[in-house]
């Protein structure tokens, strides 16, 4: 990591979520942007260059996914080394088999503790190469 507070944002559509692993990620020293929408995810993946991005693959009410999130960031020269970390509810292989083939960091599955996502967090951060 670099001598500037990393940044990373938390996407999800639960807004309990956004916070609790918010704060978590921010009394660890993090400057965290939590957002609901995946569409302004994106927006701040390429504007502000986040050193992790962690979402949802469900997004309801929204035209794009976790899974499409992560597409998005890792198919893009300028955002591609961005971490993304999906956190999921959903087991099934073809959900954990979309998420390696859009190139994620990272796949958990809930319940994940603050600790356990921290832990993940700041072993991806340190991987960033700016």
């Amino acid at each position: 990591m670099s001598t500037e507070t990393p940044l990373v944002v938390v996407v999800s559509y639960n807004a309990d979520e956004r916070e609790l692993y918010g704060a978590a990620l921010e009394s660890a020293g993090f400057c965290v942007v939590r957002l609901s929408d995946p569409n302004e995810a994106l927006r701040v993946a390429k504007s502000q260059q986040p050193c992790v991005v962690i979402t949802r693959i469900k997004q309801p009410g929204h035209s794009i996914t976790g899974i499409d999130l992560t597409h998005a960031i890792k198919s893009d020269p300028a955002t591609e080394t961005i971490r993304v970390v999906i956190i999921t509810s959903l087991v099934q292989r073809e959900y954990r088999d979309a998420a390696t083939n859009a190139r994620c960091d990272a796949y958990l599955v809930l319940p994940v503790l603050p600790d356990e996502l921290l832990s993940v967090v700041k072993r991806l951060a340190t991987q960033v190469s700016r």
